[in-house]
């Protein structure tokens, strides 16, 4: 049976992270393309769910930001 030279679910672990700390980007593009009516026409976000929506990203944002504060805050020693 092989080895690996890392730890696998360190790995798995970190790319969750990483995948965790671009989502609020991936989401803030997403939204402004979804509220186009230039590009979606009737399709488009209509004010409640465009509020409804900015509010969920706004709470991801915060979040993840939260995480990473406290991740740095942690590598000095001060979390």
């Amino acid at each position: 049976m092989a080895t690996t030279p890392v730890d696998v679910i360190q790995l798995l672990i970190g790319t969750q992270v990483l995948q965790g700390l671009i989502s609020p980007v991936v989401l803030v593009y997403l939204l402004v393309l979804t509220n186009r009516r230039s590009l979606l026409g009737a399709a488009a976000n209509g004010p409640r769910y465009r509020i409804s929506a900015t509010t969920v990203v706004a709470g991801v944002a915060t979040v993840t930001t939260i995480l990473l504060v406290q991740t740095v805050l942690g590598w000095f020693g001060l979390g």
